[in-house]
């Protein structure tokens, strides 16, 4: 089975980006251990300032569905999360049809 890749947008409340960025960072520091989470990314949108993207990349559909067991789990540990979302995060997920991965340095 192919690599699936997801893409989640979350938007903050004006000027709350930050505190969402620091809500999220237990989840970030879990995912770095599940195994057949590849890669997992946070990121600033460029083109609005109260918004974020996650990327997340896994070897297949099991590990995404640990990967959603673990999330839910967290979610009741840090339940501020829901608090600091102006809107219903957008999924996009898809299945890895080619890729291509180098370092920055």
């Amino acid at each position: 089975m192919a690599e699936i890749a997801v893409h989640v947008r979350l938007v903050a409340p004006p000027g709350r980006r930050d505190d969402l960025v620091a809500a999220l960072q237990p989840f970030l520091d879990g995912a770095a251990g599940e195994p057949g989470t590849l890669a997992y990314a946070l990121h600033h949108d460029l083109d609005d300032g109260d918004a974020i993207w996650f990327y997340t990349l896994f070897a297949d559909a099991e590990a995404l569905e640990t990967h959603r067991r673990n999330e839910a789990e967290l979610m009741g540990t840090y339940p501020g999360v829901p608090e600091l979302l102006a809107e219903t995060p957008r999924e996009v997920r898809g299945a890895v049809v080619s890729m291509t991965s180098r370092s920055a340095t």
